[in-house]
């Protein structure tokens, strides 16, 4: 059974960023993205960082997966959305 998934690159505001990275360049900010460490047992006892991501639920818009996705995995409702794009595998 195959259902369609999405990932979510749920960028972190500004005003939540704590400190810089260190660079410099003046009051200009890198974005800064919400990940997550995973274990997979593929990587045999190591953690990788992973975005947000899940299933598209049977007659589940894709933007209302991917909210509930974020609500589900951070506690964070996002307050926009930007489609980055589509692909299949």
């Amino acid at each position: 059974d195959y259902h369609d998934r999405i990932n979510c690159l749920v960028q972190i505001p500004n005003d939540e960023d704590e400190g810089t990275d260190g660079k410099g360049g003046g009051d200009q900010q890198q974005p800064k993205f919400l990940v997550f460490e995973q274990t997979k047992y593929a990587l045999e006892n190591r953690n990788s960082l992973a975005v947000i991501g899940g299933i598209i639920e049977p007659h589940e818009a894709p933007e209302l997966a991917a909210r509930r996705e974020v609500e589900e995995e951070t506690g964070r409702q996002c307050t926009q959305m930007i489609k980055l794009g589509r692909f299949r595998t």
